[in-house]
């Protein structure tokens, strides 16, 4: 079973020739982290969304925990605008810890 998947929290439908963005959170741990590093993730989430929204820029659609690492998904019609919105937030948060911000291709579902 795979147990990166199995803790997705949160689906939205994505829309035609959507762009992503994936912000890839190292754990403590290689499977699930601790609580309080799942709690700041989701807080880290919840910030970056407000931003993107503000921006206009897409939403966010959820998290995936497990495997080490921690993910959190982020989708409009632009990825390079997403990816400096959400690179923007990252530096004016200062969360400490190893990240990775992935563009994704273009969906279309």
């Amino acid at each position: 079973m795979n147990w990166f998947k199995f803790f997705r929290l949160k689906t939205n439908k994505i829309k035609k020739n959507t762009e992503g963005v994936v912000v890839y959170i190292k754990l403590s741990d290689d499977e699930f982290g601790s609580n309080e590093e799942r709690d700041e993730i989701l807080k880290l989430g919840n910030m970056i969304e407000e931003s993107v929204v503000a921006e206009k820029a897409g939403e966010y659609d959820g998290n995936e925990f497990g495997e080490g690492q921690g993910a959190l998904y982020f989708y409009g019609n632009d990825r390079d605008r997403l990816f400096e919105i959400i690179a923007s937030s990252l530096e004016k948060i200062k969360f400490i810890g190893a990240v990775k911000i992935e563009k994704l291709e273009t969906l279309n579902p």
